[in-house]
């Protein structure tokens, strides 16, 4: 078992206790109202402090903080290598073994990490979205479905559901069957295409050619709830048994909604 120590030093606002600082880094996030610290001299410290102490102690130094993991070291002997790096760099200490953790830091933590990872995401997505764009100017499929999941939930681009339909028309048309599961849905709702069943139907059948998994099963839910075909709860046990086979994770549900799920094989079996 480990003994862990997490250091940071604060900088110039503090929002924050020590406790949610501790738990945003715990979760790989970076608190930000922990300063920058200069991290080639502060590895250099922590690397001469700690040479030579029994055990192993895994140091990362992160832009805004420090974390550190000992196995096999006494945690008094590890806190007095420490103490000169720490009081030189006016570091602060938190030991998630012994230090506590208010419930409502930890409700405060966790909305600053949900802050903090849509942010990143946004980084994310904006950065690669060049990179995406050529990729659809060259008639990549895969990449034309993307761009029209981003257009589709407004990721790193103002949401349109008119130039996401017709991302995906041009993904369809080029062969992809992501590409026509996503054209049948937008005529199936009516989104960003005016509302059209006899399509729907169209382009998940074409799409089943390729896809065994979430054509058949949107087909299955058409033909059971009689969504632009007579109900036909035969054809939608068909079409679910396709899906399970395929891996959609809802068809096992809907086959024993209908009273159809297969039985177990024998070697899954409890005696």
């Amino acid at each position: 078992m480990s003994y862990d120590l997490y250091l940071w030093k604060w900088g110039e606002t503090r929002d924050v206790t020590a406790a949610a600082c501790f738990l945003l880094m715990a979760d790989g996030l970076e608190c930000e109202d922990a300063a920058l610290l200069d991290r080639g001299k502060l590895k250099r410290e922590l690397r001469k402090a700690l040479s030579g102490l029994p055990g192993k102690v895994e140091c990362e130094v992160m832009p805004r903080g420090v974390i550190l993991e000992a196995h096999g070291v006494d945690p008094s002997a590890l806190l007095e290598r420490l103490s000169p790096v720490i009081r030189l760099n006016g570091l602060v200490v938190f030991d998630p073994q012994s230090d506590h953790v208010p419930e409502e830091d930890r409700n405060k933590a966790e909305t600053l990490a949900e802050k903090l990872k849509s942010e990143d995401e946004r980084a994310r997505l904006d950065a690669e979205m060049p990179e995406l764009v050529a990729r659809t100017e060259a008639g990549d499929p895969q990449a034309l479905v993307e761009l029209g999941n981003h257009y589709f939930f407004g990721q790193a681009v103002s949401r349109d559901v008119a130039e996401a339909f017709r991302c995906y028309l041009r993904a369809a048309e080029a062969g992809s069957d992501a590409g026509m599961v996503n054209v049948a849905s937008c005529y199936r709702q009516g989104e960003g295409v005016e509302k059209n069943l006899e399509l729907a139907l169209k382009w998940y059948h074409r799409a089943m050619k390729t896809d065994s998994t979430f054509a058949p099963f949107e087909l299955g839910v058409m033909h059971e709830n009689g969504e632009g075909v007579q109900t036909d709860q035969q054809e939608a046990i068909r079409l679910y048994s396709i899906a399970l086979a395929g891996d959609h994770p809802q068809a096992r549900a809907a086959l024993r909604r209908l009273g159809a799920l297969p039985p177990v094989p024998k070697a899954f079996v409890r005696p």
